[in-house]
């Protein structure tokens, strides 16, 4: 994969807005997995779900060409539209993706496992189209990183593409947090193309029986504004009073606008504790009004760190159930912007 800019379209994840390049950590004992909940607007793949024989914990995906050769395992896909919040079941909302900034591309693909019903860790907030989730953490004292972050294991994850992407393999480390899949590394890989298909394999943990899923993934969207004559060396102005619009070549796919901004606290060390947001969209209006409630919430300089990230992408989802955990697995193709707020 090539260095470029850091996938933000996979918080939506894990929606994982101003997703920065971490490498993968290395499985410990995971803790107890813990109820959780995420936000969602799933398209199903009405796919077979055809039962086939179990794969040994670990062994490697057989190459793909096809749907058919990623067959669904031990998953019960969820009627379309999945509901936003879900606060009876435990939630994995699995990303992968690419992202174009300029002349630069990134692709990768991260989990998001962290619990998220509100009053704990992180809170969740709706404002209009958007989801806004906040996973600052709060400090009381000089050195404090707050509250533990949990999260609910499926064991090992391993991606890969029908186009000969990946494998992305996802551990999870401190507490079962999922590491994001590197994408700093130089390496040689075929980018995502519109239908190739992405076959996820989890070894299972716990509750969370082993399980196979797949999506397909969408055609890159064409941004027609906001956009920069220099996306490495500009940076876009958010007025968080004015809302934001934003335009694109109509395609008949979701497109979601996701914006991000790291804690100010410099000890924060994990993508998870960004603030994000996600807004969903039909591709075929082309447009999209950012609402400024859905804004509020971004700092300014003034506040202490006024620097994130916009993304634009087109996004298709499958929403399904591994034992008693709901799986969100979605893939995306955008571009992505500096961004600051004002």
């Amino acid at each position: 994969m090539r260095r470029g800019a850091p996938l933000a379209v996979l918080v939506a994840l894990a929606n994982a807005c101003g997703a920065d390049a971490r490498p993968a950590v290395t499985p410990t004992a995971p803790t107890p997995a813990v109820d959780a909940s995420d936000v969602s607007a799933a398209v199903v793949d009405a796919s077979d779900v055809s039962a086939v024989e179990e794969p040994p914990q670990g062994a490697p995906l057989e190459p793909i060409s096809s749907a058919s050769g990623c067959s669904l395992l031990n998953v019960a896909l969820l009627p379309s539209p999945a509901p936003l919040i879900d606060p009876q079941r435990m939630t994995l909302r699995l990303g992968l993706g690419r992202t174009q900034r300029g002349p630069q591309s990134s692709q990768g693909a991260s989990l998001f496992n962290v619990n998220a019903l509100p009053g704990e860790r992180c809170a969740l907030r709706v404002a209009g189209p958007c989801v806004v989730r906040d996973c600052r953490p709060v400090l009381t004292h000089v050195g404090d990183r707050g509250a533990a972050l949990l999260g609910v294991l499926a064991g090992l994850v391993t991606i890969r593409g029908s186009g000969m992407q990946g494998p992305y393999v996802l551990g999870s480390g401190e507490n079962g947090i999922y590491a994001t899949a590197p994408m700093g590394a130089v390496r040689d890989e075929p980018a995502w193309r519109a239908d190739d298909v992405a076959c996820v394999v989890a070894d299972g943990f716990g509750l969370v029986p082993s399980f196979r899923a797949r999506v397909t993934v969408p055609p890159m969207v064409r941004v027609l504004d906001p956009t920069l004559a220099d996306p490495i060396g500009e940076v876009l102005v958010v007025r968080r009073d004015a809302g934001l619009t934003v335009r694109w070549e109509p395609l008949p796919e979701e497109v979601t606008v996701s914006m991000g901004q790291r804690p100010s606290n410099g000890q924060i060390g994990t993508w998870l504790e960004d603030l994000s947001m996600v807004c969903a969209y039909d591709g075929m209006a082309g447009r999209a009004e950012v609402p400024p409630e859905a804004l509020a919430g971004f700092q300014t300089l003034a506040e202490g760190n006024s620097s994130g990230s916009l993304s634009v992408s087109a996004r298709r989802e499958v929403a399904m159930t591994a034992g008693p955990v709901r799986v969100i697995l979605g893939a995306t193709q955008g571009v992505s912007l500096r961004a600051r707020f004002e």
